[in-house]
């Protein structure tokens, strides 16, 4: 079983002629000169890097903490029915939600979201 050194080399190997060099320039400018944004682009950098390298279990165990978190957003959301123009009550209804749905797991989201649809 060859490991994510081997793969990531191979990888590589592919852009070494010159018409190959030129895509790889293209597809990776963007990705060695950006800076991943917000809550969410942190992770989906992280989890596109494990992908590249070829460390997969790594990006499975990224994509669950990031589909757990962006659920849970999703969740607390929806709890919150007044605009953010009525702040105390605004406040109030997502502390409400974040204490009902901060310290569910992947699982327990999935089940309320199911039940909820």
């Amino acid at each position: 079983m060859e490991n994510s050194e081997d793969r990531f080399y191979k990888f590589r190997t592919l852009f070494e002629t010159s018409d190959n060099k030129q895509m790889h320039d293209l597809l990776f400018e963007r990705f060695d000169n950006t800076m991943p944004s917000g809550a969410f682009g942190v992770v989906r950098h992280e989890i596109r890097n494990c992908l590249i390298y070829g460390m997969f279990q790594a990006a499975l165990t990224l994509t669950n903490h990031y589909m757990e978190r962006f659920l849970k957003v999703a969740l607390i959301n929806s709890e919150v029915s007044v605009m953010m123009t009525e702040f105390q009550l605004f406040n109030d209804q997502r502390k409400a939600a974040i204490k009902k749905f901060g310290d569910k797991n992947l699982g327990e989201i999935l089940h309320r979201l199911m039940i909820k649809a």
